[in-house]
């Protein structure tokens, strides 16, 4: 296991009153292993297995549909065929427009170079 997950473990340990410290004594390795596949939103655990999406959850959804249908409204009560339609709210994890996610691939210098061009 990555120390990032450790550190992650740990933290959601200390918010229940317990420590890695506390294994085999006060916490059972059932335990350890149940918080890490049960973790329950907003914990450190299910933060690291989600990523930027964690909290963002059915209400964040539901309310950033309504903005939009709202902005979508007004926009088209408004009559101005030259504005800009409106947008959907940025949602965590996801890129700005015209933005590229950077993976971690292995590629020669000649293949980025030619990435980079745009070739």
């Amino acid at each position: 296991m990555s120390a990032e997950r450790w550190s992650a473990l740990e933290a959601d340990l200390l918010a229940a009153g317990f420590v890695l410290d506390d294994y085999p004594d006060r916490l059972t390795l059932r335990a350890m292993v149940s918080a890490m596949k049960h973790a329950s939103p907003g914990s450190a655990v299910y933060r690291l297995e989600k990523g930027p999406k964690a909290d963002w959850g059915y209400t964040q959804e539901l309310l950033a549909g309504i903005m939009l249908v709202l902005q979508a409204a007004n926009w088209q009560r408004a009559g101005n065929r030259t504005a800009p339609k409106p947008k959907p709210l940025t949602r965590p994890g996801d890129l700005p427009e015209g933005a590229r996610q950077i993976t971690g691939e292995v590629m020669s210098i000649a293949e980025f170079r030619k990435r980079w061009r745009g070739g």
